[in-house]
């Protein structure tokens, strides 16, 4: 049964891949997009809670938006997660037939209280912002992309279910790097300038929606200007190319564990450490500097685990995958060298792109420079915050009269783009001005507990090599590069990062309560 399902699974993955290249071309109409869409929700309904998990899994690279008179916005993986979990609710039901919740708040860990506690000051903070209903349509979409958490915490029990999520999660986000690669390959070789549109108005509107996509089309983050040169980056299917290196980031998390799977072949070990090599490629042609800046202090942190010879076995993967990241930008003159003789024209290599990290006077810094000063003021003026979602008040804030749609529309003269799409370029000046000094509080506590539980279940495990101590010791390093890259912008907030980000923290929490419960079990016998 379990081969015809995976069988029946991969299927459907191939079909994805056919239809959404068949619809990014323009052979097909989009409406086809609920065919897919129709044939994910059958195989939820009709298979295991858990086999529907791997199958939204794999499918996170062709969530693309339905086609609707309502909104060209509204993407598939909202009613796939809901409907998951309406089955998870079900099924718990069934074997539970009470409620407690007294019982169940008593079994959460301290993170998870947190963010509870979090999440109601973001409702709360509603009753005093501007635009209630953008910051409510906000947060339900933040809870949407939660929703994934208690489902991989529900169905992931056991050691075997957790390595197959984790395969899932490396062909996912590898097939997004796999086609950033056919993206990059093929800008060289077609005209920038067309490439760009052709991708903003085809592949973005598919994923994102008609408005972003015009956006898109003259103004992101995919291209990189040196003097009169303009050449893409890559960026796969992503908004940004900052989403994309996230993306390849988040790799690490579900392949490296995959290293020390009990059976697997010198053969299968090579393709694992081929991808990885790619991944850490991937983010050095990602040209995303915050990325980059972000792996400083997350390395430094490991470096120094690594040589007090503190988790050194279990943080090995995570550090040498860095390590190879650094190799590589070091190396990337020539890299660069041997793309531009394919290109046919002149450029610096990355190491010209990370001296400007430090330079005040280059445009992208002397723009967050200067949100980041407004936005400060503006925090310490309202230290009640003006709202989840608001962000836009800080923009305009004079306009009282004014909708949501009128404001959010409106040019942002400083970053060429419409306001809704401006932010503090920081998580963290973004949560101060919504949710005050308060909020950021909530935040910084909720990833304390959240170390302190790993930390101690890292020094419980440290001597027990096996896939989920790989794998909780990689994600803390992850999101700990995920955190020091936050200093510079909010990307953390897209939806296919905010969905694997709440996958990769339910199955943390997964391998946290069935290791607990398989030593305590060995113990006994």
């Amino acid at each position: 049964m379990r081969l015809k399902n995976t069988y029946l699974l991969s299927g459907l993955v191939i079909l994805q891949v056919l239809l959404v290249y068949l619809m990014a071309v323009g052979s097909i109409p989009t409406w086809v997009a609920w065919l897919s869409f129709g044939l994910i929700l059958l195989f939820i309904v009709l298979k295991s809670t858990f086999e529907g998990l791997l199958l939204a899994v794999a499918s996170m690279p062709f969530y693309v938006v339905l086609p609707t008179h309502y909104s060209d916005t509204f993407s598939m993986w909202r009613v796939v997660v809901g409907v998951l979990f309406l089955k998870l609710v079900w099924e718990w039901w069934r074997s539970h037939k009470t409620i407690s919740f007294r019982a169940y708040w008593g079994k959460c860990f301290a993170y998870e209280k947190v963010a509870i506690v979090l999440f109601i000051l973001g409702v709360l903070s509603l009753l005093f912002a501007q635009y209630p209903l953008r910051g409510a349509s906000q947060l339900i979409f933040l809870l949407n992309t939660v929703l994934v958490y208690p489902i991989v915490v529900w169905v992931v029990k056991s050691r075997e279910q957790f390595i197959r999520v984790l395969k899932y999660g490396t062909l996912s986000t590898g097939i997004i790097i796999a086609i950033g690669y056919v993206q990059f390959v093929t800008t060289l070789f077609t005209n920038t300038y067309y490439f760009w549109q052709y991708w903003a108005l085809r592949v973005s509107s598919l994923y994102y929606g008609v408005n972003l996509s015009k956006v898109l089309q003259y103004s992101n983050s995919w291209v990189t200007v040196s003097g009169e040169e303009k050449t893409l980056r890559m960026f796969s299917i992503m908004p940004s190319s900052h989403a994309f290196a996230m993306v390849c980031v988040l790799f690490f998390v579900f392949v490296l564990p995959l290293l020390y799977v009990d059976g697997v072949t010198m053969l299968k070990k090579r393709w694992l450490l081929t991808t990885i090599v790619l991944a850490c490629l991937a983010i050095i042609l990602s040209g995303t500097r915050g990325v980059w800046t972000g792996m400083v202090p997350a390395l430094l942190v490991v470096g120094a685990l690594y040589f007090k010879n503190i988790f050194r076995k279990i943080i090995r993967p995570i550090y040498v995958a860095m390590m190879l990241v650094v190799i590589l930008f070091v190396a990337s003159p020539v890299i660069d060298m041997g793309l531009n003789w394919v290109r046919h024209s002149g450029g610096q290599g990355e190491l010209s792109r990370l001296a400007s990290i430090v330079d005040p006077n280059e445009t992208s810094n002397a723009g967050r420079l200067a949100m980041w000063k407004a936005a400060t003021k503006y925090a310490l003026r309202h230290p009640l915050g003006v709202g989840y979602a608001n962000f836009v008040v800080t923009l305009n804030p004079t306009s009282n009269n004014v909708s949501f749609n009128e404001a959010a529309s409106q040019e942002n003269k400083l970053y060429n783009l419409p306001q809704r799409y401006v932010t503090a370029h920081s998580l963290y000046l973004q949560i101060l001005v919504e949710l005050s000094a308060l909020g950021l509080i909530l935040f910084a506590l909720f990833w304390l507990a959240y170390y302190q539980i790993s930390w101690k279940y890292l020094v419980n495990f440290a001597q027990s090599i096996v896939p989920e101590t790989v794998y909780i010791a990689t994600t803390s390093i992850v999101l700990l590069w995920f955190l020091a890259y936050s200093v510079f912008d909010v990307t953390w907030l897209n939806d296919k990062i905010l969905l694997y980000t709440f996958l990769v923290l339910g199955l943390v929490r997964s391998a946290l309560t069935f290791n607990r419960t398989n030593t305590t079990n060995k113990t006994n016998s």
